[in-house]
């Protein structure tokens, strides 16, 4: 029979608990975040660049469409994250439910192994004493 290690269990117990934790308002249609507005509408300039496609025109296309909706910050920012919202916008549609999935698709992709790992290691050297202490004094026979 296969056996998982503690380890492992205790990598996906933290993954588990990010994944509940980062999820709790995701059906939330309130933007909190000082900047959540304009990167989300960066992800939805690069869906309607990618749907209409303008290579022939993209200065103009980028300007007319920053006249009509001026909360763009493209500029400010590296673009792959807005790509990757303007995928799952693509997918779900543009609302704030698929920007928040974008969100913590991208948190999972992007957690920090080592540190992740380091406190599975660490969870699991705690786990021994603290099954010690849980039994309590061994008695000799």
């Amino acid at each position: 029979m296969f056996k998982i290690d503690r380890k492992y269990w205790a990598l996906l117990t933290v993954l588990t608990v990010m994944i509940v934790l980062m999820s709790r308002q995701i059906g939330n249609p309130h933007i909190s975040f000082p900047d959540a507005d304009r990167l989300m509408m960066d992800g939805v300039f690069i869906l309607d660049f990618l749907r209409d496609l303008p290579l022939t025109r993209i200065y103009d296309y980028t300007v007319n469409y920053y006249a009509q909706y001026p909360g763009l910050s493209i500029g400010y920012r590296p673009p792959f994250f807005p790509f990757v919202e303007a995928l799952f916008n693509g997918l779900f549609g543009v609302n704030t439910w698929s920007s928040r999935l974008a969100v913590l698709a991208f948190a999972l992709v992007t957690v920090d192994p080592p540190k992740v790992l380091l406190f599975a290691s660490l969870a699991y050297a705690a786990s021994g004493p603290i099954a010690m202490l849980q039994r309590g004094p061994r008695r000799e026979r």
